[in-house]
């Protein structure tokens, strides 16, 4: 997952929606399925092919970076600290996940009531 999450969101779907990663399907239903998929979009082989290159190029990349770690330098007593970068990255689910959805629901309706319904009063506004 982690390198999954290197690639944009317009690719993770492109690659979710041509080659069906989370979905167990055989050889047989895996064709079928791309067939039916290439009809519906017929641009979608071309650019889950592109999404699939760029997340090649990733793998090898990664693989490069832990083939050659960095060498580590030791700071000084003293000196500032390196400013650290945090980079935050998400992961595209071909499906809606049904029952968390409605969780986040009912908790978000429970925590309005407790509040008095002011986000249902502002919704029927």
């Amino acid at each position: 997952m982690g390198l999954f999450a290197e690639l944009e969101y317009f690719e993770q779907r492109d690659l979710h929606r041509f080659f069906a990663p989370s979905k167990e399907l055989y050889d047989d239903d895996t064709l079928a399925y791309r067939r039916e998929m290439t009809k519906l979009h017929p641009s979608l082989p071309n650019q889950a092919g592109r999404a699939y290159a760029h997340f090649e190029r990733v793998v090898a990349e990664d693989a490069e970076r832990r083939a050659n770690p960095p060498v580590k330098t030791v700071r000084l007593k003293g000196s500032p600290r390196p400013q650290r970068v945090v980079t935050v990255r998400g992961v595209a689910r071909p499906e809606p996940d049904a029952k968390r959805l409605a969780q986040l629901i009912v908790s978000l309706v429970r925590e309005d009531e407790k509040s008095g319904g002011e986000l249902l009063k502002t919704l029927k506004k």
